[in-house]
């Protein structure tokens, strides 16, 4: 039977490898460590992108709703603009907003495409326009914008009625 001592003492090329060992673990915990925070960060990065596509989008459909609304109101469904030279935006209470056409142009009116047309199921007494409409919406914490094109059929009309 081997003493206490002698059992306990190893040979001089295992001393270290505890050391060698733990620096590894240390090593590979940091690797995940570093990871998991460039991983976190990044889906961050994408929710907060989305959110702010999310207000521009919902910011042009509100664009949409209030030109609809504006046919009835005025000949260009927007209001009018003295600035033609770049966006004029409608701003709303949650930091975002609207304008007719495309971003970077000036306001757009909405364009009649149609009008006076006939569809079966109604007399020749109704008629129906047809409207396209383009809007744009912005997140301005972030300067994204989303863009909404609809096409918009407003009847039936009684004949010879101007909307």
């Amino acid at each position: 039977m081997k003493s206490l001592p002698e059992a306990r003492s190893r040979p001089r090329k295992d001393r270290g490898i505890a050391v060698v060992t733990a620096i590894g673990i240390a090593l590979l915990v940091g690797i995940l460590a570093v990871a998991l925070v460039a991983y976190i960060f990044t889906q961050t990065g994408i929710t907060r992108w989305g959110k702010s596509k999310r207000r521009a989008f919902n910011a042009a459909e509100a664009g949409i709703n209030y030109g609809i609304q504006q046919l009835s109101y005025s000949s260009s469904g927007f209001p009018e603009t003295t600035d033609t030279t770049g966006p004029s935006w409608i701003l709303l209470p949650n930091n975002t907003g609207f304008k007719s056409g495309l971003p970077d142009e000036p306001p757009q009116p909405i364009e009649l495409e149609s009008m006076n047309q006939i569809y079966p199921g109604y007399s020749t007494k109704h008629t129906f326009n047809r409207y396209h409409i383009v809007a744009s919406g912005i997140d301005m914490n972030t300067g994204i914008t989303s863009v909404i094109e609809v096409r918009v059929k407003l009847g039936p009309i009684p004949s010879g009625t101007s909307y």
